[in-house]
């Protein structure tokens, strides 16, 4: 009976060893918002024009529609180990804008993000006034309003690729999403260029693009999808 309890002492100790004592913590959850570099697919780099909710309550992204597809993983540039933080659930290629469903378990909505801050959405501002974005590679710049068409306001916005989809902004106010820049036509030529922007100093760059915001919610709106009835966090 001895011999017994002394082999099952240490058994008892080892199972008291292997008990867990407390519980793995979670990753801390990452900021998300207007103006957040993102990866499509692992490969592709563009930025995050707005995060908020749709009528439906769904937490969502907005970006430009030619960054993904449906179905397109969505990752943090700066947090690429923290794995898929959504997927491209709805996509218009024509007004250009992709919904991102996001994983409220990994990501969280700011409103300050990038050296903008979105708070509500607004009207596209007239020639002359002062817009600002917030981009993946060229960062937070400002600039006139050159021009616009009833879909598209054109600024003269430091502008490259990585920042499609780039939040336009007038004060706290998301007023349009950088899709492009403007090509202009070579005199004596019949060829056209659109020179990127290579650095915020260096004023030598054609207009940016962006999509004005009243017709991205116009559109998400007649989709009754995904995105439809978005605000801003």
């Amino acid at each position: 009976m001895r011999r017994l309890l002394r082999i099952a002492i240490p058994l008892i100790g080892l199972a008291a060893l292997l008990i867990p004592t407390g519980t793995a913590q979670a990753a801390p959850r990452l900021a998300v918002g207007g103006g957040s570099a993102i990866v499509i697919d692992g490969k592709g780099a563009c930025t995050m024009t707005s995060v908020g909710h749709d009528r439906a309550g769904r937490f969502v992204g907005i970006t430009a529609g030619h960054c993904g597809n449906i179905g397109s993983r969505i990752q943090l540039e700066n947090k690429t180990s923290a794995g898929t933080i959504g997927r491209v659930v709805a996509v218009d290629k024509s007004v250009d804008y992709a919904v991102i469903a996001l994983d409220s378990a990994k990501v969280y909505g700011a409103r300050n993000f990038g050296g903008s801050t979105i708070a509500r959405t607004g009207t596209f501002p007239g020639q002359g006034a002062t817009v600002c974005k917030s981009g993946r590679t060229t960062g937070h710049t400002c600039g006139p309003v050159l021009s616009q068409t009833r879909n598209i306001g054109f600024g003269y916005v430091c502008g490259a690729p990585g920042d499609s989809g780039a939040p336009v902004v007038q004060g706290n106010r998301l007023v349009g999403m950088l899709t492009g820049g403007q090509y202009v036509r070579i005199p004596l030529t019949n060829s056209e260029i659109a020179i990127a922007c290579a650095h915020p100093a260096i004023p030598v760059f054609t207009p940016m693009v962006a999509t004005k915001w009243a017709t991205i919610a116009a559109a998400l709106d007649r989709s009754g999808g995904p995105g439809a009835g978005f605000r801003p966090i």
